[in-house]
């Protein structure tokens, strides 16, 4: 046996120590991994809690496995007393359905799924939140649900504000309509007084003035100025009838004096000299006396759709038809003539007599009545004008 040389036993020793100094570089290096893996453990454990919204995983069975400090403060429980209880105990009894369809769902779907839900917090507040949910599966084993809850308090309050807004904004929509829809009627009203009134004066002033200067031309002595005294009364006879003419058109005074349904005898006769059309006029349950702004509304609304049946629809006839049952007056104007399609007339159809048809609508609705058009090219037209008794009849306005 040979004995070890001082440089055999120099090279022995370092053999030996090359490893123990690669181990003791290992173990640095695992140290180091270590505690990057601990590093980062707690910064996810810290995004994990921290979270602004809520993490859990529920079992196949519901019950919570994990849960962030988010997730508690939202079910309002210590995490402690969490784990390994059901959700569904801190869901809003009105809301227990909608989880539970939910959850099924989400167990069965491969998929993405959300709801909306209300929490009932152990210190009876509550709490509304959107459920996120993703289904977990491992290695055949049974899966599990992944939630986030995003408490949407803020945004339902905000939606209700809206909601809120909306309605109070609609209600003061209807307030101001109804309010220039009394506007407007107070200044169709106002005007009928102003048109009696122009009548009245057209009448008692200008008429009698016409018909003295007539009495006084033709007592003139018989000479030569014979002939220009014939022209002049012709000329005032025109000017008479042309002032005859105009007070009839502004405000009849048979309207005042006798009421609607005279007037509108009277009419049916005038449109039959005037515009060669016969006017067949049916009472039935006359009304009883009229405001006379409305009434006087009411004739020439008349007026105007007998003159379009004359302009417009090729008829030879019109029927005209009045009725009172108490609760409202009805007129209608119909004919048998070519008709039109009515369905643009609200949106500013152009058509021939659409402006006149949308006056009288307008007129009409702002009294509180309505009119109705019923036609189609070549089956006629007829027009129903309805107006609720307790704004026309005079008797009941104070």
């Amino acid at each position: 046996m040979l004995e070890a040389t001082p440089r055999s036993a120099e090279k022995l020793l370092h053999q030996l120590q090359a490893p123990r100094i690669e181990l003791e570089m290992q173990k640095e290096s695992l140290r180091q991994s270590q505690a990057d893996l601990e590093e980062s453990r707690d910064r996810y454990l810290d995004f994990y809690d921290c979270s602004p919204v809520g993490y859990l995983t529920l079992s196949d069975k519901g019950l919570i496995v994990e849960i962030n400090l988010t997730g508690a403060t939202m079910l309002g429980t210590d995490r402690t007393k969490l784990v390994q209880r059901s959700l569904s105990r801190s869901i809003a009894e009105e809301d227990q359905d909608r989880w539970h369809r939910h959850f099924m769902n989400a167990l069965q779907l491969d998929a993405h799924l959300n709801c909306e839900v209300t929490l009932q917090r152990p210190d009876g507040t509550h709490l509304e939140v959107r459920l996120d949910s993703l289904r977990l599966t491992r290695d055949g084993k049974a899966p599990k649900l992944r939630l986030v809850l995003t408490d949407i308090t803020e945004q339902e309050q905000a939606r209700e504000e809206l909601i809120e807004m909306a309605a109070s904004l609609e209600s003061q929509v209807v307030e101001r309509t109804k309010q220039l829809r009394q506007l407007s009627a107070q200044l169709t009203l106002t005007e009928e007084r102003e048109r009696r009134l122009l009548a009245q004066e057209l009448h008692d002033n200008l008429g009698q003035l016409l018909a003295v200067i007539k009495i006084k031309l033709t007592s003139l002595v018989v000479g030569s100025l014979d002939a220009s005294i014939h022209q002049i009364v012709e000329l005032v006879d025109n000017a008479e009838q042309s002032a005859r003419a105009i007070t009839l058109e502004l405000s009849p005074p048979i309207l005042h004096a006798l009421g609607l349904v005279a007037a509108l005898e009277w009419l049916a006769d005038e449109m039959a000299k005037v515009y060669g059309i016969r006017v067949h006029f049916d009472v039935e349950r006359a009304p009883k006396p009229l405001v006379s702004e409305i009434q006087a509304m009411l004739y020439r609304s008349v007026r105007e759709l007998l003159i379009n049946v004359a302009r417009h629809a090729h008829a030879t006839d019109a029927d005209l038809y009045c009725r009172c049952d108490g609760n409202r007056l009805t007129l209608v104007v119909s004919d048998e003539g070519c008709g039109f399609d009515p369905t643009g007339l609200e949106d500013g159809w152009p058509g021939q007599g659409a402006f006149g048809l949308n006056s009288i609508r307008e007129r009409v609705t702002n009294i509180g009545g309505k009119m109705e058009i019923d036609s189609s090219p070549g089956k006629g037209t007829s027009v129903t004008l309805t107006v609720p008794c307790s704004i026309a009849a005079k008797e009941d306005q104070s």
